[in-house]
């Protein structure tokens, strides 16, 4: 019976779609209210960081070094990748976690 056209399949086949979109836009609907949740403002958290060091810098770049340790850490340590072509930057972001519980950030460097 392959080939042959089935009404109750078809009907089945079109309830399936109709039940995935409305999941798929139930979840499209949720994912911002949980990313809400999970980190409020942290777009915005960030950017006044970062334009708080671009004033720091602005004002006096010799004396703006405190305001970059609390940032990114005391230490950047620097590591060559497997071919020895590049340069890794690992250092700890300060203020969204203690230095203990933060994760060392990997950054290549040319």
């Amino acid at each position: 019976m392959a080939g042959e056209y089935s009404p109750a399949l078809s009907a089945a086949l079109k309830a399936a779609e109709g039940e995935l979109a409305r999941l798929k836009a139930e979840r499209q609907a949720k994912s911002p209210v949980i990313a809400a949740r999970i980190a409020p403002k942290v777009r915005e958290r960030f950017l006044a960081r970062v334009e708080e060091l671009e004033i720091r810098f602005g004002q006096d770049p010799e004396r703006s070094g405190p305001a970059l340790i609390e940032a990114i850490g005391e230490r950047i340590m620097l590591k060559p990748d497997a071919s020895e072509r590049f340069l890794w930057a690992e250092y700890g972001l300060q203020g969204a976690c203690s230095r203990r519980s933060c994760r060392m950030k990997r950054r290549k460097l040319w």
